[in-house]
């Protein structure tokens, strides 16, 4: 299996789909005292709309077969290498480089939701998941959707933090759509692992269960992808 599919078949692991909210479409409500200690990384990005009317259309044939990969002019921003050091190196340098580009204003503001968000992944990782909440709810508030693809992130955060029927409910959607998809295989097993220990109804819970040994029996390259699932949603 070619690496890029494999990296494709795990995006759902850590950057799954939408945001969890409460009754009124927010992300749910977190404890202040999560963000005891908390690096601040909050500040408002601007309440003004960014006006992109003076910017100029692309024109395929402007460009012909030349490769416009960012929107910045080819060079990477530092919130890419972050991301490709978090999938392809060494998390732990993601986190620390994040948390440098975040602290001395290397993130521009355009980015700033969602380099929040990948540091809310990261944090996650660590084993902060109260730290994680904030952080993603920072990054929907400055960047409305930018969660979207971290429901199963979210549902983990959660149901580590004890808030099982907002967990659930993540985990639920996030089962729902993911699990018709064959690009996001980890995805779908997180979520039945969090249903399997939280889902109200007994069967529902050996039905997940059962669902996350299926993916494992047909899925064997992504071993190393469920592993880092267990031992996430066990907290380990």
């Amino acid at each position: 299996m070619s690496r890029s599919l494999v990296f494709a078949l795990a995006l759902g692991l850590f950057a799954p789909l939408a945001h969890a909210q409460d009754g009124d479409g927010r992300l749910a409500t977190l404890d202040p005292e999560l963000t005891a200690g908390d690096e601040t990384f909050a500040e408002d990005a601007g309440d003004e709309d960014q006006d992109y009317e003076d910017e100029e259309a692309y024109d395929d044939e402007d460009y012909g077969d030349e490769d416009v990969e960012y929107c910045g002019g080819g060079d990477m921003s530092v919130v890419d290498e972050v991301w490709d050091e978090m999938e392809y190196g060494d998390a732990g340098r993601a986190y620390e480089n994040l948390v440098a580009a975040l602290r001395g204003g290397e993130v521009e503001d355009w980015e700033r939701g969602r380099a929040l968000s990948i540091l809310a992944e990261l944090q996650l990782r660590r084993g902060e998941p109260g730290r994680a909440l904030v952080n993603f709810e920072r990054a929907e508030r400055i960047d409305p959707g930018i969660t979207e693809a971290s429901r199963v992130a979210i549902a983990t955060a959660l149901y580590l933090r004890g808030e099982r029927v907002q967990a659930q409910r993540e985990a639920q959607v996030a089962h729902d759509e993911l699990c018709s998809d064959e690009y996001a295989v980890a995805g779908c097993y997180t979520a039945n692992l969090i249903l399997a220990r939280i889902a109200p109804a007994a069967d529902a819970r050996v039905a997940a269960s059962d669902a996350a040994a299926s993916l494992r029996g047909d899925y064997p390259d992504l071993e190393s992808a469920f592993d880092a699932a267990d031992a996430q949603v066990r907290g380990s």
